[in-house]
């Protein structure tokens, strides 16, 4: 990720914190329930797939920066219940 999007995560200040901080600020925002872009897909089973069931959504993250306005950072997560897997899909 941080190959890819380094400078919106330079602006964001996010390229100093650690996965265990990102984490602390994914989880703060989902406690408040401000998702947005909710999408849950349910997939049956069939003879060529296993099936799939899980959830995407949006979390918008505010990172103070010193001179300016806040960075604004859109994440999108997918979430799949039978695993219990919370995952980031991209950070724009």
């Amino acid at each position: 990720m941080t190959t890819e999007k380094d400078g919106k995560l330079a602006l964001a200040g996010l390229n100093r914190l650690t996965k265990a901080e990102l984490e602390v600020a994914v989880r703060a925002k989902m406690r408040s329930s401000y998702l947005s872009s909710l999408d849950w897909r349910d997939v049956p089973a069939n003879g060529t797939s296993a099936g799939y069931k899980g959830s995407f959504f949006n979390i918008m993250l505010e990172f103070p920066r010193e001179a300016s306005e806040p960075e604004r950072v859109t994440v999108a997560l997918e979430y799949q219940p039978t695993s219990k897997v919370l995952r980031v899909v991209t950070m724009t």
